[in-house]
């Protein structure tokens, strides 16, 4: 065998190793097949422990997304996209551009809303102002 198959050999193993080890604990229910109710129930108890642990373990901003059929620990709100056969991950660089974009244009939708509101309570300042200096009528 030549040379030059073999990290793409090494590849594909890892990468079939990673996905027999995740479906194992697959959310879909695969693997389910010709067990009782009883062992069913037992298998998603397990992988939901084992789903939570991962959880509790993940460090805060990041979620667990499952992309061809691996389980990926990455950034929220990381976009994905299809290049050929390959899915890819976005870049750090376009995922910080994008979110300090959707960042911005939130706190801009703030500000202008900040504004509208001391607007408004203005004007309920004056309308409350010109009631108050209203001569009042009695109701006899």
């Amino acid at each position: 065998m030549p040379k030059r198959y073999l990290p793409t050999i090494l590849v594909t193993i890892l990468l079939s190793f990673q996905q027999t080890a995740y479906a194992q604990y697959d959310d879909t229910g695969s693997g389910t097949q010709g067990l009782t109710i009883e062992e069913q129930a037992n298998k998603e108890k397990e992988a939901e422990k084992v789903r939570n642990d991962t959880r509790a373990g993940m460090r805060q901003g990041y979620e667990i997304k499952k992309i061809g059929g691996l389980n990926m620990l990455v950034p929220e709100g990381t976009k994905f996209y299809k290049e050929g056969a390959q899915i890819k991950m976005e870049e750090e660089d376009a995922y910080s551009a994008r979110r300090f974009k959707e960042m911005d244009t939130r706190l801009q939708k703030a500000e202008n809303r900040i504004r509208s509101l001391e607007h408004e309570i203005g004007e309920l300042r004056s309308s409350i102002e010109s009631i108050r200096k209203a001569p009042q009528l009695d109701k006899t």
